[in-house]
C-alpha cells in the first residue's frame, strides 16, 4: 500500500506542477498543448504504476 501511494503522489505532483507553472504561459495555445500532454502522461504513468505494483506484489517487496 504504501508503494502504492507514493507512486500516486508522484504522479499527482509531477500533473499539479505543470498545471501551476501554466498560469505564467501566455501564448495559450501552447499551455493547452502541454497541458493535454501533461494528462495524457500522467494517465499513462496511472496505468504503468498498476503494472509496477503488480511487479513489486509478486516477488514480495
Amino acid at each position: 500500500m504504501a508503494n502504492q501511494c507514493r507512486l500516486e503522489t508522484g504522479i499527482w505532483g509531477a500533473f499539479r506542477n505543470v498545471c501551476i507553472n501554466m498560469k505564467d504561459i501566455e501564448d495559450k495555445s501552447f499551455g493547452e498543448t502541454i497541458t493535454k500532454e501533461a494528462q495524457e502522461i500522467a494517465q499513462r504513468a496511472r496505468l504503468k504504476s498498476v503494472e509496477v505494483l503488480s511487479r513489486l506484489n509478486s516477488i514480495n517487496i
